[in-house]
């Protein structure tokens, strides 16, 4: 919805769907990303891959590949590989992340609680421990 008609709004909606705990999306926070997703090369990005009318693309995109091809990079990532997700996540559920893991060769996944799809902004001091931690190793 926002995509196809940007309202303040409608972006605190979406955000709300980013996050466990909507008490951290403050005015600032709001009026930062709406000041960002509407400039207009951001915003006709946005509608290419978003709105309704992308849609059917993206499916069709993804129907030609077939479900195996669009994971078949993974086993060949050889690259130690970090994964952060929460667990409260409604955009990308927590089931989501057992692919990855079982088949990059070399991943670990930190699942955080009370955290939905934004880890890095709603658990930040324990992304970055975590992420600086890794890159360390």
């Amino acid at each position: 919805n926002f995509v196809e008609d940007p309202t303040r709004e409608r972006l605190v909606e979406w955000m709300e769907s980013m996050v466990y705990d909507a008490g951290i999306l403050t005015d600032d926070l709001i009026d930062r990303r709406f000041a960002q997703a509407t400039r207009p090369e951001i915003a006709a990005e946005a509608k290419k891959m978003y709105s309704r009318a992308g849609l059917p693309m993206i499916q069709q995109s993804l129907n030609g590949l077939g479900a195996s091809t669009t994971i078949d990079h993974l086993a060949r990532i050889q690259a130690p590989t970090l994964l952060l997700w929460g667990r409260d996540d409604r955009v990308s559920p927590l089931d989501m992340a057992l692919v990855p893991l079982r088949l990059v060769p070399k991943c670990e996944l930190h699942v955080l609680y009370d955290c939905g799809h934004w880890v890095m902004i709603e658990r930040r001091a324990e992304f970055e421990r975590t992420v600086l931690a890794f890159l360390a190793d």
